[in-house]
């Protein structure tokens, strides 16, 4: 069940009081949605969500989801009005049943990972299971219900998806990286949600001469890394210690070099950003 925090959420172009927050409209219809981090009262990267909330309306083949500049005054509205300085938003769009289309936006409850998790890195496991379209953010996702139960259950910080080829896809809520060889290897974009914090880690990577190499990582060649991270938005770069009985390095000096380098572009990007 969905849950609003603070005073208030947007419902289409409307300031409601989050009283009035009603998680039975999220449930019907189909949907998309985005989520985006708010540090020190600036959103993080939010072109980037908005061009990708755009997209995974063309893959859903919605027409007329809400304009970028009501989208735009909507979520600064949100963020002024509940002097949000630290959090998480989701924004989304539906067709309910009876009420039509439908935007909401709402700060959500987010658990951000813990210095130990950043220094120690944390325990993830694998799911058969793969997301039909990836490169759409879609809602009412059964396979998200899975993922979220088993991590809440298991108490651990992520799901790992494998697909009927036996191929490792992405986490649930994440992308996921492998060093070996001092190279950087990801599963190639067509079988992942192409994630923001993902694009930006291998532009990092490019940048500073280290291989990257997009492609098919079988569950099997799992072992044959030294080193793992995850990365979203809530969760940075963010190491593996262990994937189900696997343990990795969870200090190796490519990964702690990218993590560097992504909490410089952030604060860069914050420093930066402007609503105009």
């Amino acid at each position: 069940m969905e849950t609003c925090l603070l005073q208030h959420f947007i419902l289409n172009s409307d300031l409601k009081d989050s009283c009035d927050f009603n998680t039975g409209i999220l449930d019907e219809g189909p949907g998309i949605y985005e989520v985006f981090r708010v540090i020190n009262g600036t959103p993080l990267f939010l072109e980037e969500h908005i061009k990708r909330f755009y997209t995974s309306a063309f893959y859903e083949q919605f027409s007329d989801p809400i304009s970028e500049q009501q989208l735009m005054v909507s979520l600064k509205n949100l963020i002024e009005t509940n002097s949000l300085k630290q959090g998480n938003i989701r924004f989304q769009y539906l067709v309910h049943p009876s009420r039509g289309p439908v935007f909401m936006a709402w700060i959500v409850p987010t658990i951000y990972p813990s210095k130990l998790d950043f220094e120690s890195g944390v325990d993830i496991v694998t799911l058969n299971a793969s997301r039909k379209r990836p490169q759409s953010k879609r809602t009412n996702l059964p396979l998200r219900q899975m993922a979220e139960e088993i991590t809440k259950e298991d108490g651990i910080a992520e799901v790992l998806l494998i697909n009927k080829k036996g191929l490792i896809t992405e986490g649930h809520r994440s992308n996921i990286f492998f060093v070996g060889d001092n190279t950087l290897h990801t599963s190639p974009v067509e079988l992942v949600l192409p994630g923001i914090t993902r694009d930006k880690i291998i532009a990092l990577a490019k940048r500073e001469g280290i291989p990257v190499i997009e492609k098919d990582i079988e569950s099997k060649d799992l072992t044959d890394f030294d080193a793992c991270f995850l990365s979203s938005t809530s969760k940075n770069v963010l190491p593996i210690h262990r994937i189900d009985e696997i343990d990795y390095k969870a200090k190796n000096p490519i990964t702690t070099k990218l993590a560097l380098l992504f909490d410089k572009l952030v604060n860069d990007h914050l420093g930066k950003f402007s609503w105009v």
